[in-house]
């Protein structure tokens, strides 16, 4: 066997997966330090979340400001109280992961690949991460984040990376 031919299959098999995870958990970190800082300016002195009034307005500049996707905000009871696109409002996750997962207090993260569905069954139109973060205050949980980061160009970069290295493996490989 051509030892020379490992090196490319390595590549594409393992090392473009571990990069693929890569991503997508510095993604979900991302998500997570947005979600808390957001969360710092929604939970009032009381330990609930605010009234919409006082944050839908610094929610939209979020959005804009950390290159969001989309953001939803929900009550405790999985209600979107937020979202970027106004016709969610209302409507409640009553999804397994939504209340035996995040409102336990853990991240719950997928990468959801262009033109496949996301957990809501939402058609996305980019790459991207798909991250629930729940709102914690004294172990008790007030409601939950559901942030999208668009992971698109990381992944497109990584894949001519990966193509790039696998090329040039394959042309030393038959050079020699």
């Amino acid at each position: 066997m051509n030892w020379g031919i490992s090196f490319p299959i390595v590549n594409v098999y393992y090392i473009f997966p571990t990069f693929k995870t890569l991503i997508a958990q510095n993604s979900e970190a991302e998500a997570v330090h947005v979600a808390h800082y957001l969360s710092l300016n929604l939970v009032g002195k009381d330990n609930k979340i605010k009234d919409s009034s006082t944050y839908v307005d610094f929610l939209k500049q979020a959005e804009k400001e950390y290159n969001l996707e989309k953001i939803k905000l929900f009550a405790s009871n999985g209600k979107i109280i937020y979202s970027s696109n106004p016709k969610d409002i209302g409507d409640v996750n009553k999804k397994a992961y939504f209340h035996g997962i995040v409102a336990k207090g853990n991240n719950y993260s997928k990468v959801v690949l262009k033109k496949t569905k996301s957990l809501e069954g939402r058609l996305v139109r980019a790459d991207v991460v798909e991250t629930y973060v729940p709102i914690m205050k004294d172990g008790r949980f007030l409601g939950a984040f559901e942030i999208y980061l668009d992971i698109t160009e990381q992944n497109g970069l990584l894949q001519q990376t990966v193509f790039n290295s696998s090329l040039i493996s394959f042309v030393l490989m038959f050079s020699f």
